[in-house]
Formats: structure tokens, sequence, C-alpha cells
């Protein structure tokens, strides 16, 4: 799959999982797919690095560990991927 299909089958998803309301799981869920789809869709995150970054940093600042383990997870992911670009 590319970037753009990618992108569309996994965007509402994800837009349902950064909800104010989400459970500890959801949010999990959602960095954890941030961090799957980090090379797919690198021209993407790079171009919206800022708003990335804003949701990473969410979680890592979370209470509940494994919701910031999986946020540090996919800051890496995202890091390793952008590494050479950023």
């Amino acid at each position: 799959m590319g970037e753009k299909t990618t992108l569309a089958a996994i965007g509402p998803i994800i837009a349902e999982l950064r909800k104010p309301d989400a459970s500890n799981a959801q949010k999990r869920a959602n960095y954890t797919v941030i961090g799957l789809i980090a090379e797919t869709c690198e021209e993407s995150f790079k171009a919206n690095l800022m708003e990335q970054m804003m949701t990473l940093s969410v979680g890592i600042q979370s209470t509940n560990v494994r919701v910031k383990f999986a946020a540090l997870q996919a800051l890496a992911e995202l890091m390793d991927v952008l590494a050479p670009k950023v």
C-alpha cells in the first residue's frame, strides 16, 4: 500500500483514537499505529511534523506507563525514519 492509501484507510481510525475521552487502550493503539505507519507515511509526517510531535508529546506526558511507552516507541520510530531529513 502506498502513503495515500494508508492514510485514507487509517486516518479516520487515528482521528477517532485521538479524542480526549479515549481510553488508555485506545491511546496506546493510536501511538502504536503512528509508529507502524511512520515509514510508509514519511512524506506526510515530515510535512506535518509539528502536529505529530504535539500528538506524541501528549502521550509521553501521560501518567499511564503503557501509554507513555507506546508514545515513546512511536517517537523513536518516527525519528528513525525522519532522522536523515529533519
